[in-house]
């Protein structure tokens, strides 16, 4: 609905009505309301804002109203605990928007702000002993997560180049439990990705470089254990067709350097080059990966969060290696 030519709007709700009914557990018949809405402003043909909001219903799986235990792995064991089919699982999304395209200067940019808070959802007791580990589901009120993205595109029209630079940030605050203690995860990640191209009309030689870096900061308040870690990747590029299209190569060239709380790792520079020639039935090719590495130690580092740990790791990545082939058409 438009309010006027710049306004326009949405406004609603949507109406849930849930029967369950269980062997040993209350039977419950629940009617919710889901309003949503929305409201854009244009401000031109090339730019907009929008706000968003939508109250959401998620509801049990079958499994986790499974009696006893499963065993998930060699020393973990899931059981249910403290589920009530009558308990709603609700959550409110706020979403910003905002865009802007000028195709003559070649320029675009997006932007996203999305908050998401439910009011109860279904959260993790964890309970270790020493030959065991047991993970119970248990009913939580803290969950809430905000994103944001930011987007920009410029194409110059003066120097054969174009810049793209993205932005991704993720917060999120959740309860869990281990053996019965309530704990707060905080996690906090960020990226950044900063490219710069070339658009030669010649395709004989084109170039590329940037830059990506990745950040992770993770806090449990229970063990007060701060989990910190960052990949940072500057990259050089090189490609072209020559011989009337027929030879293509390439050089793709990225240094990857992290920095851990928890133990060091060396850098590691990969080399990746590529040829192929192709004929009308024939393709001969030759490439490669982590040329200078071959024989050596591949290791990368990687950081994850789950409900009840914050984890760093390491682990082998394929070595270096050569490749030389062909492949036939018919």
């Amino acid at each position: 609905m438009s309010i006027t030519e710049k306004i326009r709007f949405s406004l609603g709700s949507d109406v849930n009505y849930n029967v369950a009914e269980l062997t040993n557990f209350s039977n419950s018949n629940n009617a919710t309301f889901l309003p949503f809405a929305s409201v854009n402003y244009i401000f031109s043909k090339k730019s907009n804002l929008g706000f968003s909001f939508k109250r959401s219903l998620s509801s049990y799986t079958l499994n986790q109203f499974i009696k006893g235990n499963v065993i998930n792995d060699y020393r973990t064991v899931l059981t249910n605990n403290s589920l009530f089919n009558n308990t709603f699982l609700l959550s409110n999304q706020f979403s910003l928007n905002y865009s802007y395209s000028n195709f003559d200067k070649n320029l675009n940019a997006f932007f996203n702000l999305m908050y998401n808070k439910k009011d109860n959802n279904i959260g993790v007791n964890t309970i270790i002993d020493n030959n065991n580990t047991y993970s119970q589901n248990k009913l939580i009120s803290l969950d809430n997560t905000a994103y944001m993205l930011f987007v920009v595109d410029k194409k110059f029209k003066n120097i054969p180049f174009g810049i793209n630079f993205q932005t991704i940030t993720s917060l999120l605050k959740k309860e869990n439990f281990t053996n019965y203690v309530s704990n707060q995860i905080e996690s906090y990640q960020t990226k950044y990705d900063l490219s710069i191209n070339s658009y030669f009309k010649n395709n004989d030689f084109n170039i590329g470089f940037g830059l990506s870096i990745s950040n992770s900061n993770s806090i449990s308040t229970l063990s007060a254990i701060s989990n910190k870690f960052q990949k940072t990747i500057p990259y050089l590029n090189f490609n072209g067709l020559v011989l009337k299209d027929k030879l293509s190569w390439e050089l793709k060239n990225y240094y990857y350097k992290y920095s851990t709380t928890n133990f060091s790792i060396k850098n590691i520079l990969d080399i990746r080059p590529k040829i192929t020639y192709k004929t009308k039935n024939f393709n001969y090719y030759v490439s490669g990966g982590n040329v200078l590495n071959i024989k050596e130690d591949n290791s990368k580092a990687k950081s994850s969060n789950a409900d009840s740990f914050v984890e760093q790791s390491y682990f082998n990545s394929l070595s270096g290696y050569v490749n030389v082939g062909i492949s036939v058409s018919f």
